[in-house]
């Protein structure tokens, strides 16, 4: 027996068809678990990164509004009137698009004498003008501009003022609505399109935001989701007189 060499057969164990098609068929059920819980983490970050951003506008909006609106001033004194304006506000056109009008205690600079400014609020979503389309904007008048700073006694129409002087600034954007209802002494919702002297009781704000990244039609599902409505009521107790 010495020298002789056992020759061994080797035999190699190989997966089946059947085997493959196991194997194959769990490691896609897996990448697709993965797949799902990746998608869904991404769509809550986005979700929470959409809400943030949502609230952070309300914020910025409300805070501007709070300041402007507890400074509102109104006066019955006979050649002193002060009063406040209601538009017939139609957000579809640019021609509707101001609220309100009303004259409010400001931080004067050095020129000024006075601390009344007027203030106009204007919002619309008229696709013929997109640059400021679901835009909350701001106009603020100061004395030294006297041919629009004329709201003492009420003149014609003395609440439209010349937007070449004092354009319209972005206050906040990503506006879906935007309304400002006033209710008087005896608990009654003020009529739109009219002018009052008599200081309301109270003020509310209602205001809807998106998220703007999601501006366009195209973008319509993913701006829904981030639709977050908001009110703030501002509360008086009596007139400036």
């Amino acid at each position: 027996m010495t020298g002789m060499k056992i020759h061994r057969k080797i035999r190699y164990n190989k997966f089946t068809l059947v085997e493959l098609m196991i194997a194959m068929s769990v490691l896609s059920l897996i990448i697709l678990m993965m797949l799902y819980v990746f998608r869904s983490t991404q769509k809550n970050w986005q979700w929470h990164i959409n809400r943030t951003k949502v609230y952070q506008n309300s914020r910025i909006a409300f805070d501007i509004l709070e300041i402007d609106l507890k400074g509102l001033v109104t006066s019955k004194i006979e050649d002193q009137t002060i009063a406040f304006h209601l538009y017939n506000h139609d957000a579809k056109t640019l021609d509707t698009s101001e609220v309100i009008t009303f004259v409010s205690l400001a931080e004067p600079d050095d020129s000024m004498k006075t601390e009344f400014s007027e203030i106009t609020y204007s919002f619309h979503t008229d696709p013929d003008y997109p640059s400021s389309q679901y835009v909350l904007r701001r106009q603020q008048v100061y004395e030294n501009d006297a041919l629009n700073w004329n709201f003492y006694n009420n003149p014609t129409d003395w609440y439209l003022n010349d937007t070449s002087t004092y354009p319209y600034y972005p206050l906040v954007y990503g506006v879906w609505s935007f309304s400002v209802s006033a209710v008087n002494s005896e608990l009654n919702t003020l009529t739109e399109g009219a002018t009052y002297t008599d200081m309301p009781v109270r003020i509310q704000v209602q205001i809807t935001l998106f998220d703007d990244r999601f501006s366009s039609q195209f973008q319509a599902e993913s701006r829904q989701q981030s639709i977050r409505s908001f009110n703030k009521i501002i509360y008086y107790s009596k007139s400036f007189q």
